[in-house]
């Protein structure tokens, strides 16, 4: 319950006239039967044109007032899931990396996409249920008008079909919530699938093992989907039944107490047979609310959790004033990893080191020594344990890491290249082509229209217009993750001996995480790792 009035309050519309027109388009429904019955009973000549009348108005007052009520509510889905995708996106966009890290990305697209598209598709089935449920209430008052015992009768059908009803939901929430874990393992198998398609085609064996995984979570989110709906609809043939038995009861029962048999039988069982299509309606409405309730209850904690991982705001002078700072520092920066159980995995030891504007130093070490670790807390993408990071000999504050990060320009190994260039307002058309052909990326790809041509290029060519985008920043700090790594011989000898000498010239702090033994001459600065600590070698 508390999920639907969250719905309530989330959709924006105006709920006065939303309920009036709801009981609006009941009462027309409730006329239109009324009209058909007392036209029924008439004799021949007998206003013929007045019932006809009625007729028309009351189906005019239902048509306008359902059409009201289905469009307003598909508008206001449409604006709360909207609102619901803008509400993720801001946690996700302020959220701390290492949390998103943790909650991984299936919860986050499972939540923009599957969740905000049930919400759409069962909004309008609940409408409809509530809507059938105002006309029940109409139709009670009626068949009350029209015989005391049918009203009795139906009401304790009534009430013995909404019991019945709500003790089926007993034990629904742990099935929905187990089809929610397969579900996002599924999700997981399918990206995966798809993000190592290459290595998949180099082993048959590998692919036949991922497809078989695919396809075990599929059979499990299958058998929960399957146990859900077989749920549901053994509950909609009983209570089809039940409804069978009031039809049956309405015209073998209610004639044992009632003289006037004909008029009170065929007008109840009239008005009845319409109650069961209303009932029916109400009945298929339940697994709807059941769904709403579900995908919001996944969007609202998505969303909790994304605001308890937000970062600190910034301020708005939170770093020293001047642009191009002479030193960043790391003073006794550390960081430990931790299992579930709280027990550290690996550990990076307090590092200390200083790097100097028009300065270059390298960073080296072997797999699992530490180097991704310092890289992202030098970044400022990871905060520090203990430790801080200085800047011209001032401490960069919790709230002041997302101006910090506004003064790197940094390519992380595994960087993303946006095809446009966000961010990046009135670029110099010149100075792009200037970096193309330092680059060696002329005639390969050209801006256009504040985006690049193409993004299909090699994965060098691709990390070498990575580089350029940072460089469009003009950053004070440069900080490259194995940027080489991917160069051809000759591009990687420009690179170290030409363009970073003139980066670092122009009076940026470089910091480079670098395996290139034969060009360490150049650094400034060289430092190694091993075992999460770090020792300066020169």
């Amino acid at each position: 319950m508390e999920m639907l009035r969250q719905l309530l309050r989330d959709l924006d519309m105006d709920k006065g006239k939303f309920l009036l027109m709801l009981v609006l388009s009941a009462l027309g429904t409730t006329m239109t039967i009324a009209v058909v019955n007392m036209a029924l009973k008439r004799e021949a000549g007998d206003g013929e044109f007045m019932f006809a009348v009625y007729f028309l108005l009351s189906i005019f007052l239902y048509s306008s007032a359902q059409r009201f009520v289905m469009m307003e509510v598909a508008k206001g889905a449409e604006r709360m899931i909207a609102e619901q995708r803008r509400d993720i996106l801001a946690a996700t966009r302020a959220a701390d990396y290492t949390s998103l890290q943790r909650i991984g990305r299936a919860p986050i697209y499972k939540a923009v996409t599957q969740e905000t598209q049930t919400i759409s598709n069962t909004l309008p089935m609940i409408v409809v249920g509530a809507q059938q449920s105002v006309l029940l209430i109409f139709m009670s008052f009626y068949i009350a008008y029209l015989s005391g015992v049918a009203f009795v009768l139906i009401g304790l059908f009534g009430i013995f079909a909404v019991w019945f009803h709500v003790t089926g939901l007993t034990g629904l929430r742990k099935r929905t919530e187990a089809l929610k874990r397969t579900q996002n393992r599924l999700f997981e198998a399918f990206s995966g699938m798809l993000a190592g398609r290459k290595e998949i085609a180099f082993n048959e064996a590998r692919g036949q093992d991922v497809v078989t995984h695919i396809q075990a979570q599929s059979g499990r989110t299958r058998a929960n989907t399957g146990r859900i709906r077989r749920h549901w609809a053994k509950q909609y043939v009983l209570t089809q039944t039940l409804f069978y038995i009031l039809l049956g009861v309405m015209v073998f029962v209610v004639p044992m107490f009632t003289e006037t048999y004909h008029d009170v039988v065929i007008q109840a069982t009239m008005a009845a047979l319409f109650m069961i299509g209303s009932l029916s309606n109400v009945a298929q409405g339940i697994p709807a609310v059941n769904d709403t309730a579900r995908a919001l209850r996944t969007i609202h904690a998505l969303n909790d959790q994304l605001r308890a991982c937000e970062q600190a705001p910034d301020d708005e002078e939170p770093l020293p004033a001047e642009r191009h700072p002479r030193t960043l520092a790391l003073d006794a920066v550390g960081y430990a990893f931790q299992d579930s159980h709280g027990s550290p995995t690996f550990t990076l030891q307090p590092v200390d080191a200083t790097f100097h504007r028009g300065k270059i130093a390298f960073i080296t070490g072997g797999n699992g020594s530490g180097k991704s670790t310092l890289f992202r807390l030098m970044t400022g993408l990871v905060h520090p344990q203990e430790g801080r990071i200085l800047i011209d000999g001032e401490p960069v504050p919790p709230e002041g890491f997302g101006a910090y990060r506004d003064r790197i320009g940094v390519v992380f190994s595994d960087y993303y290249l946006f095809r446009s260039l966000l961010g990046l307002d009135d670029v110099d058309p010149s100075r792009v082509s200037e970096l193309l052909a330092r680059f060696e990326l002329t005639g390969k790809v050209e801006l256009s229209d504040g985006a690049f041509t193409t993004t299909d290029l090699s994965s060098g060519q691709r990390k070498r217009l990575a580089l350029i985008v940072a460089l469009l920043q003009d950053p004070p700090i440069l900080m490259l993750d194995e940027w080489a790594a991917d160069q051809d011989p000759h591009f990687r000898k420009v690179f170290y001996r030409d363009i970073l000498p003139s980066l670092a010239a122009e009076g940026r702090i470089i910091i480079c995480i670098s395996h290139d033994e034969q060009y360490f001459d150049i650094a400034d600065s060289l430092y190694a790792m091993a075992d999460g600590r770090m020792s300066k070698v020169r």
